[in-house]
Formats: C-alpha cells, structure tokens, sequence
C-alpha cells in the first residue's frame, strides 16, 4: 500500500520552461520517466527510498502535471509505500532510545 500525497502550486513561469527543468532534475536524480507529454510527466523510482545527505529522501513514484485552466499551476501527485515510512520511524525511536 502507497500512501498518496498531492502539492499544487500556482506560476508566473511559462510552463515549457517548468517541464523542461522537470524532466532535467528527474534525469539527473535517475529517475525513471514512465510517461512524458507536454502537459504530464509519469515518473518511478520504485524501491526502498534512498536518504540524502541532507535528510530527505527521494520520491518512490509520481506524476506532474502541468494545468493552464486557472492561470499556470503546476501539480505534483506521488506516493510513498507506508512500510519505509514505519521503518524509518521504529529505527529513530531505536536510535533514540539508546542514545
């Protein structure tokens, strides 16, 4: 089971430049792009989430969408299994309590 997580986000960007930059950094962080038009970018990363050095870890799939209804928004869904949430969290308490 997927946990499913939606962030919509309103631009002045034109939308040509978001999904340009988008399937860059999709690219670079070796993501697999699943479906691509040029309105929609399907993305999968499928497996246990990765931890950057920085403390967050990398999306496991999603979707960007790219909608002109109400001006330029730029909406991302992506889902995260609940299982690598668990884990990470019983390995923090574990962390904590022996500290």
């Amino acid at each position: 089971m997927k946990l499913k997580y939606e962030i919509l986000q309103n631009t002045r960007l034109d939308l040509y430049i978001v999904l340009q930059k988008a399937i860059s950094e999709l690219r670079e962080d070796k993501y697999l792009i699943t479906q691509q038009t040029d309105k929609r970018i399907a993305f999968d990363n499928s497996g246990p989430p990765r931890f950057e050095m920085r403390g967050a870890s990398k999306l496991q799939t999603g979707i960007l969408e790219l909608l002109e209804a109400e001006g330029n928004t730029v909406k991302l869904t992506y889902f995260v299994s609940y299982k690598y949430i668990l884990l990470a969290l019983a390995a923090i308490l574990i962390l904590a309590c022996t500290a």
